[in-house]
């Protein structure tokens, strides 16, 4: 290896976040709650990438603001909990790879009870720290439901072209597992295991997790990029956003007005609203390409088409079944990208739906419904509203 190439690569490691020692010192044990109260439901989950901590990671060296601690302090995440991990990453030592990493991260979740304690569990990952979260969840294949968004800033999913020049002078093998796209190379795997779970209707993640991704903008070694924009938009299911900052302080907000604080929150709250929840629910979600930007979450508009009463009204006893064609207002520059049934109220019966095909002019839905049993005066009529609830977004 030429001396230039091996200068190229000492300033490449010199410019990440941390030393080996303190990296070390607070990886072991050093997983914790910066925010715990038992009667929030929600967590968000911070997960660092190569060569990054727990602490330095999140840390804007001019404010001293911590993101944990924004979000701990910020009234619009007054559901939610923070946990942040830490492992250990040097720059030229021995470490654990991808895949061992997240088993460490699956053990301490389970451990400290993080996962059992909340319904929901959101993850806030930086670089390499994506990748290890893709991995946790294929491992425990943790339903889908329980985990609405990852929002991923800079991870190398098709993977990163200067982490093969580190690997030529580190013993770590988390360089290893970042170098680019290939037939046998490690990101190709952890892709595959992804996009596998979509067989699996427990899980099914690239339809039914929000991936929101940011790609870094300013150069950081000789004036290029650490990951570079196809690969960190890849398996992302929303239009990427660029980030005026390089890979380190992309992740480093000065305050809650910062770029990336905002993309986060924007996420997180779109993620719990009725549209967003509709399409994870439906497994709705699409993946971003060459040729689909994926889904602009501010384009989309929910709308609800009521399903006439009287399908549903049965008496004691009685059942009833079929299916029902109910016609959607969408007009012709718009697509129905996903719809669900709602129940509002139901009395005296029990009533079965089951959503069998979405278009544009309209939605199948079969039904069952069955009376309450009983004869004569103390037999109360069963009776039902029911609505279709569909998101539309503009064509391309």
């Amino acid at each position: 290896m030429s001396r230039a190439i091996y200068v190229f690569i000492t300033i490449l490691m010199a410019t990440m976040p941390c030393s080996v020692q303190k990296v070390h010192a607070q990886s072991a044990g050093a997983s914790s709650y910066v925010q715990f109260d038992k009667s929030r439901r929600n967590v968000i989950i911070f997960v660092h990438g190569v060569t990054g901590d727990a602490r330095d990671t999140w840390t804007n060296t001019a404010t001293g603001a911590y993101w944990p601690d924004l979000i701990r302090l910020d009234s619009q995440f007054s559901s939610a909990n923070v946990w942040v991990f830490s492992f250990y990453s040097p720059k030229t030592g021995v470490a654990q790879n991808v895949e061992e990493v997240a088993r460490k991260l699956a053990d301490e979740l389970n451990a400290q009870g993080v996962i059992q304690e909340h319904e929901k569990i959101y993850f806030l990952t930086h670089s390499m720290g994506g990748l290890i979260v893709r991995d946790m969840l294929t491992q425990l294949q943790i339903p889908a439901t329980k985990v609405p968004m990852i929002y991923f800033y800079g991870t190398p999913s098709a993977g990163a072209d200067l982490a093969g020049l580190a690997a030529a002078v580190s013993a770590n093998p988390q360089f290893n597992n970042l170098k680019p796209f290939a037939r046998e190379s490690d990101v190709a795997a952890y892709s595959r295991r992804w996009l596998s779970t979509a067989e699996n209707p427990n899980t099914r993640y690239p339809q039914r997790i929000w991936s929101f991704c940011a790609y870094e903008v300013e150069g950081m070694v000789a004036g290029r990029v650490i990951v570079p924009q196809h690969s960190a938009s890849f398996l992302c299911t929303t239009n990427p956003r660029a980030s005026l900052a390089n890979h380190s302080t992309m992740v480093r907000p000065a305050s809650r007005s910062a770029e990336s604080y905002t993309y986060f929150v924007h996420a997180f709250k779109f993620a719990q609203s009725e549209a967003g929840r509709l399409l994870a629910a439906t497994g709705g979600l699409r993946l971003h390409t060459a040729s689909d930007p994926g889904i602009n979450a501010e384009l989309l508009e929910l709308r609800t088409a009521p399903i006439p009463a009287s399908y549903f009204n049965v008496r004691c006893g009685e059942s009833r079944d079929g299916v029902l064609f109910i016609p959607l207002a969408a007009r012709t520059n718009e697509k129905v990208i996903g719809a669900q049934v709602s129940v509002s109220m139901a009395t005296n019966l029990v009533l079965n739906l089951l959503q069998t095909q979405v278009a544009n002019e309209g939605a199948r839905v079969g039904f069952a419904v069955t009376g309450a049993e009983g004869r004569g005066v103390g037999c109360q009529d069963g009776s039902a509203s029911v609505f279709l609830k569909y998101v539309v977004e503009p064509k391309q």
